[in-house]
């Protein structure tokens, strides 16, 4: 059975303040296949040689083995150099112990009932006396003032951060139920608790031994909390409209409808 029995750092690559590459050797002796084809196999998944896929950590970086060359030097000798690779070179994923942020920002429509003192939105009207409109019961309108609540479609600021993160599972959707859906439990990107909503978008593998998979992650920001428009307002059956002069806790309720999770323990 072939085994490794010594293994030599070659060369590496050493840029912008991490490992990007690093190259081993690995010598093996006794390899037995019939041919050269299945020896060089044989010395590729020798015990002690990493498989493709695994890592390795140097100075807090992680690269993944990507590139595996056996090369014999005797019948049943030889060696193999395993190059290890950081996570942008081998998969399009910048590298790194956290994930690296980015913030975007822009405008986006959104519906308000309420104005930006966090006054709930009304319009009045004062029925001419001579109006022969009637409310649902039969009284006259005429002289009587009647208020109606709304919602306006208005642009906001509008903040996205964006992630990926590379994560080792082998539960990738376990990680995925953690923050899909979720707003922050605490500060996190020095904004307010419940002000970022995540989501995340078809994670990827990238490695078998460990498993270890990237996700796409998005965060967005809702200054107001994203409980600020989930109201829930007590109807005048009479009208078939919110009550007039309603108040937090008499003709209006927020409600708290989404789970939270702190984000700042993988982000």
């Amino acid at each position: 059975m072939a085994t490794a029995t010594e293994m030599t750092d070659l060369d590496g690559v050493y840029e912008d303040g991490r490992w990007r590459s690093i190259t081993r050797r690995y010598a093996i002796e006794g390899a037995t296949g019939a041919s050269g084809t299945s020896r060089l196999s044989e010395m590729r998944s020798a015990t002690g040689v990493p498989a493709y896929g695994s890592t390795v950590s140097i100075d807090g970086d992680t690269l993944f083995a990507r590139v595996i060359r056996p090369r014999l030097t005797q019948s049943d000798m030889g060696y193999v150099d395993v190059t290890f690779q950081g996570l942008d070179e081998s998969s399009g994923v910048t590298g790194g112990s956290s994930p690296q942020i980015s913030i975007s920002g822009g405008l986006k429509m959104a519906e308000r009932s309420f104005d930006k003192d966090d006054n709930p939105i009304e319009v009045s009207y004062t029925w001419p006396t001579g109006s022969t409109e009637v409310y649902p019961d039969g009284t006259p309108k005429a002289g009587t003032t009647e208020t109606q609540g709304g919602v306006l479609s208005v642009p906001v600021p509008s903040l996205i951060a964006n992630a990926e993160i590379v994560v080792v599972t082998s539960a990738p959707g376990t990680f995925a139920e953690k923050y899909a859906g979720k707003v922050n439990s605490a500060t996190w990107q020095s904004k307010p608790a419940r002000t970022w909503l995540c989501s995340l978008g078809d994670s990827r593998q990238i490695a078998t031994s460990p498993e270890t998979h990237v996700f796409p992650v998005s965060f967005e920001y809702e200054p107001r909390t994203w409980d600020h428009d989930h109201i829930l307002r007590f109807i005048n059956p009479s009208t078939g409209q919110p009550v007039e002069g309603a108040t937090s806790g008499d003709g209006w309720a927020q409600q708290t409808m989404l789970d939270e999770v702190d984000f700042n323990d993988d982000f």
